[in-house]
């Protein structure tokens, strides 16, 4: 979105991709549903999880753009620059993706997310304060778009168990999950409460 080759209801195309990878093997990601869907809008991939299309529009973009963009919205962890990052085959802990998402949330601007905010004395004295920071990451735009897909996710996409949320929320998120079910993720934000879900095992 923010390169403006793209806009929400850009065609991408949702059919079988083969990408050589090291090694000399090809990787053929699919769809969980094992359909693919042929040419639809940007928006409706995302709030479908289509993997096929995802993948397509992220080669197109390019690896190196999509790690940059992963480090400007506040992942520190090394990233891996292969074709499965664009499926998420980065592992990041719940607060590593809440901070990606607190970005998305505040419009584009990174702020740090802290454990404490502030220490205070028995009598409520602050005795150290932890000063907020931030930096714009993200255009305004680019991020008010994004929200407006996230938002079809939660009403008509792979989270749309949560579409009788109250409207004004406006509340947005993103589901996800690895192969046969390991893990299930979901990342969400409204007004100013934002949650990152994971329900998994640590020894997969």
């Amino acid at each position: 979105l923010e390169s403006g080759t793209y806009t929400l209801v850009s065609p991408l195309l949702d059919e079988p991709v083969a990408v050589k990878v090291p090694g000399g093997s090809v990787w053929r990601p699919g769809n969980a549903s094992g359909r693919f869907h042929g040419e639809e809008p940007l928006f409706q991939a995302l709030a479908q999880s289509h993997n096929a299309a995802t993948v397509h529009l992220g080669l197109a973009v390019g690896l190196p753009q999509v790690v940059k963009t992963l480090k400007a919205l506040g992942v520190e962890a090394d990233i891996p620059v292969v074709p499965a990052l664009l499926l998420g085959v980065l592992e990041l802990t719940p607060i590593e993706v809440a901070q990606m998402y607190q970005t998305l949330a505040g419009g584009g601007l990174y702020t740090p997310l802290r454990v404490i905010r502030e220490v205070i004395s028995t009598s409520g004295t602050p005795l150290r304060r932890y000063p907020l920071s931030m930096r714009s990451a993200a255009s305004p735009q680019s991020a008010y778009l994004l929200h407006a897909a996230l938002r079809q996710v939660m009403l008509q996409g792979t989270a749309r168990a949560a579409a009788d949320l109250p409207a004004a929320w406006e509340a947005a998120g993103k589901t996800g999950t690895t192969d046969d079910l390991r893990d299930a993720w979901f990342a969400g934000y409204a007004g100013d409460q934002l949650a990152v879900v994971w329900v998994g095992r640590d020894d997969n």
